[in-house]
């Protein structure tokens, strides 16, 4: 035993037995020890030494005693209390079961129910004490044990005895009365008069976290805790956890309304409201004025570490929002010169790395008169363009003194129209990064008030090496130059291997390039400390993890958790952007949702050039020329990396001018993936059908490395059968079937055509079953499992169900002998289409909609035929139209505009008429129609 235990057990001879430590925290030591008396276990909690020597052990024990009358099934009882030797103590029974923090730390948010019945049972303990005049306090998980399922409240009066019984030494300790996680805006601020309403608000802080895993503020120091609670609104749990009822959401905000008047008046009302969809429980949100009463009287009150340095803040104005303007010189002109430039980047960069801001570029929000010094960048107009963006601050840092050997920075506080300086000392030798960082360290402290300089900013601690390298990467991401960019971001991770930011954007801009070994090895450096991030920066981490193991619905769930924290956070938006762009959730119109996700990271960075070059590829399928006269200039001045510039390009002239005006010779033999790219993106919903023709054509012509490397076999493969799928789409048969006996001669196996043109158009039906009759069992061992795939799904589809049978035995027997997951995966979708086919029992839904989730990245999902499950996906639609669920059938059919499996246009008319059929039927005649001159488009007017 500890020391401490040794004495303790020394002094309480005869009565308690120390038998070991169970726990500490910041007020106390719990020992289990055994009652001599009552023969009894029980847990004996011990007062920190420093506390019990700044308090009056009188007056604590008395209110420990008074609130010892509590008796209720959820409130764990006192035993006994007493001081023996500087020790002051009190006695409780002991319980064997885990506390809440065990279990959530265990198991993360618990079930819905389960959550509920806790609440319940907390919520009936604190009316009964509060219905006696007690108030617990530190309501927190720690608190509340588990006792065969029930919850039982712990050290219930403590934090209140603790208080009454406080002399002035206490100030000394540096010790906090209550949690700063759970803590209610009034008793951070050290309110007069504390009611139960206090732990109403701590109790919906417990339940947040119960349904979430966390609770709903973080911050890196009390401090910062505080004034989040004091502050800010918490994120939308239906966000972090978009199942609940919506009845949860309205609650929990009023629960955790900052003015104790806008909260339930009693716990049981809060638990009764998560459970209830009534109209009474929906919550008035506080006018500015009461808002204003609040703040004024807290600050009063007493906390200047929270609140001196943050007045009422307006509600139309973000404090969390800086928008940082170019270094400026005396006149206020903005300065040009690379050096000027990276300190005012370097500045925006950090102060954007923290938990606490949203720091805006302003350069991007200048005109050109004041970018090129020709009209001064004044305070009225830096002011007024910060509250444009809704920023709380604006900071315009100018250089001063003899050969401006000082910056000064000017902080414009716009809700307390003051304005604020700090100066920082120039080396004229030193690099602009260090100086900008300087500068961020200075406007740090102010800001974030009790916090140590370096205690918020990702960049604290780290060499200068590591910082330069990750600020110049930055500057490389944004402007869409992503192999620079990860150059500078795996220096950065070289020099730093704890730097997680820098490692999170390495794997980013990797996914770019389709490096996916290397995104993969930088975003598990970033979570390999996760705590190194903060909750939204591990919730976007993760995001990522799942997007590069092409995990597309989780990935979607962690971007939607990161977004809960800040749904203003472009990158969130971005990543959402991309998981709907590259991969295939199981029901979402992924056109349509990465094209929304796309404009709001354009509302909210509009300077962001990755995001111009997807708004190019959307604007150019729907071709909408003026769109893209608008974007390309733009995106063309960012300098971006080549291969992104010259699709760009190739697509605007063809989609602008014509097919004949682009010289598609010269564009395959400088970069035929360019071209494949340019194809893919412009075929996809058959946007631009004559465009994707010539290009793909273009690959087969001109591309003289098809017959000699491995890379020319692939791109005349994804030539081939590019062009095929637009050729089928369109009802162009003859064409398809010269092109069909052409590809015979050039590539290995390509009978797998011949059958996945049979499953959309009965054209081929013919051609398919003559191939079968000799193909089976004849070539069964020489050909591939994807052949054997398409062979197997065609049979199972024209009712062949022992030859289906056969393949799936086969399939099963290579995914014994080789361990292959994919072998497995192709049996089981062969299996399915047999079971469809066969039309015994209930349709399989459910077990289609679970093959509908594609793993792999990016590049398996666009050139896998097998692996986008474009045959499971229609035959999913079409049962959904068959029982008459058209909205299903709408979302299911949607996914074929996707821009990334090269197969997809093959199915798109098939698509089509579901969704004409499904559109009908739902009496929606705009959208009806919007598919009826799609299908006009292709020349499939034999469909309608």
């Amino acid at each position: 035993m500890s020391e401490q235990a040794d004495r303790l057990s020394r002094a309480l001879s005869g009565r308690y037995g120390i038998e070991r430590e169970l726990g500490s925290g910041g007020t106390a030591t719990v020992y289990l020890a055994h009652d001599a008396k009552h023969n009894r276990k029980v847990a004996l909690k011990v007062l920190r030494q420093e506390l019990s020597s700044a308090i009056a052990a009188e007056r604590f024990l008395r209110e420990i005693e008074i609130e010892g009358q509590l008796h209720h099934p959820h409130i764990l009882p006192l035993y006994d209390s007493d001081q023996v030797d500087g020790f002051l103590f009190y006695v409780m029974p002991y319980i064997e079961g885990e506390t809440l923090r065990h279990r959530i730390d265990r198991e993360g948010p618990l079930e819905f129910e389960e959550a509920l019945k806790l609440t319940d049972e907390i919520a009936d303990a604190l009316d009964h004490a509060h219905s006696m005049g007690f108030v617990h306090r530190d309501l927190k998980p720690e608190n509340i044990l588990l006792d065969a399922g029930h919850a039982v409240l712990a050290d219930f009066g403590l934090a209140r005895a603790i208080d009454v019984a406080v002399t002035d030494r206490l100030t000394a300790t540096g010790l906090a009365v209550g949690t700063p996680r759970y803590m209610s805006p009034e008793q951070a601020s050290d309110a007069d008069r504390i009611d139960g309403r206090t732990d109403v608000y701590s109790l919906a802080c417990v339940v947040y976290e119960m349904l979430s895993g966390e609770p709903p503020f973080y911050g890196s120091t009390p401090q910062a805790l505080v004034r989040r609670h004091i502050h800010e609104p918490p994120p939308s749990i239906s966000v972090i956890r978009p199942g609940l009822p919506p009845a949860v959401d309205r609650a929990l905000k009023k629960a955790l309304q900052k003015i104790p008047a806008d909260r339930y008046a009693s716990a049981s009302k809060f638990a009764a409201a998560l459970r209830s969809e009534d109209r009474e429980h929906l919550w008035r949100a506080p006018t500015r004025k009461r808002l204003a009463v609040l703040v004024g009287g807290l600050a009063a009150a007493g906390v200047a570490l929270t609140l001196v340095a943050f007045p009422p803040v307006s509600v139309e104005l973000d404090p969390r929002k800086i928008v940082v303007f170019p270094v400026s010189d005396a006149r206020g002109a903005a300065v040009q010169g690379a050096v000027t430039n990276d300190v005012a980047r370097a500045l925006w960069a950090e102060l954007n790395a923290t938990e606490f801001f949203r720091a805006v570029d302003g350069w991007s929000h200048l005109d050109s008169s004041r970018l090129t010094g020709e009209r001064p960048v004044t305070e009225g107009h830096a002011i007024s363009l910060a509250k444009r963006q809704r920023a709380r601050y604006a900071v315009i840092p100018r250089f001063t003194g003899e050969n401006a050997s000082r910056l000064m920075l000017d902080v414009h506080d716009l809700v307390g129209d003051s304005m604020l300086q700090r100066s920082v000392l120039v080396d004229a030798e030193a690099d602009a990064w260090p100086i900008g960082l300087a500068a961020a360290r200075e406007l740090l402290p102010v800001h974030v008030p009790g916090s140590a300089v370096g205690d918020v900013g990702s960049l604290r601690g780290r060499s200068v090496r590591a910082i330069t390298e990750f600020l110049r990467a930055e500057e490389a991401y944004r402007n869409a130059r992503f192999e620079e960019a990860l150059r500078h971001y795996s220096s950065a991770v070289e020099h730093d291997s704890t730097f997680a930011l820098a490692a999170l954007r390495g794997a980013q801009a990797a996914s770019w390039n389709l490096r996916r070994d290397v995104s993969a090895r930088l975003v598990a450096v970033a979570l390999r400390d996760s705590l190194a991030l903060s909750p939204h920066y591990r919730a976007f981490a993760r995001g990522l993890e799942d997007y590069i193991k092409g995990e597309a619905d989780s990935a979607i769930k962690h971007y939607e958790q990161a977004l809960g924290f800040d749904r203003y956070w472009a990158e969130a938006w971005m990543g959402l952007g991309e998981v709907f762009t590259h991969l295939l959730p199981r029901r979402v119109d992924v056109a349509e949702r990465a094209a929304e996700a796309f404009e709001q990271v354009s509302r909210l960075d509009p300077e962001f050039a990755p995001v111009r070059y997807h708004r190019l590829e959307i604007a150019l399928r729907r071709g909408d020329v003026a769109a893209v006269n608008n974007l390309l200039p733009r995106f063309e001045a960012s300098n971006p990396d080549s291969h992104e510039l010259r699709q760009t390009r190739l697509m605007v002239r063809c989609v602008t001018r014509s097919p004949t005006r682009v010289d598609w010779r010269r564009a395959v033999l400088e970069s035929p993936n360019v071209v494949i790219d340019a194809a893919r993106s412009m075929a996809a919903g058959a946007g631009q059908p004559a465009c994707a023709e010539a290009a793909w054509r273009a690959v087969l012509e001109y591309d003289t490395a098809a017959a000699t490397s491995n890379a020319g076999f692939a791109r005349a493969w994804a030539g081939i059968w590019g062009l095929q799928s637009l050729l089928l789409t369109q009802g162009r048969y003859r064409e398809l079937r010269t092109l069909l006996d052409s590809a015979a001669q050039q590539l290995i196996d390509t009978r797998i055509f011949i059958f996945l043109d049979a499953f959309v158009d009965p054209e081929f039906q013919a051609e398919a079953e003559s191939l079968a009759a000799n193909l089976w069992p004849t070539h069964r061992d020489e050909s591939w499992s994807a052949t054997l795939w398409a062979f197997g799904v065609w049979e199972a589809r024209r009712g062949s169900a022992d030859r289906a049978r056969a393949i799936v035995a086969e399939l099963e027997r290579r995914a014994g002998e080789k361990g292959s997951s994919e072998d497995s995966l192709l049996a089981a979708l062969v299996d399915v289409h047999a079971q469809l086919a066969a039309r015994a029992g209930d349709p399989p839904i459910e077990r289609l909609r679970l093959l509908l989730s594609p793993r792999g990245g990016p590049g398996d999902i666009q050139w896998e035929l097998w692996a986008s499950r474009a045959n499971e996906r229609l035959a999913l639609a079409q049962l959904y139209l068959e029982r008459q669920e058209f909205r299903e059938a709408l979302q299911v059919a949607a996914n074929f505009d996707s821009p990334q499996p090269v197969i997809y246009p093959l199915y798109l008319s098939a698509s089509l008429v579901i969704r004409l059929q499904a559109a009908d039927a739902l009496g929606d005649g705009r959208l009806a129609q919007w598919y009826r001159s799609r299908l006009r488009s292709l020349g499939r007017q034999d469909l309608l």
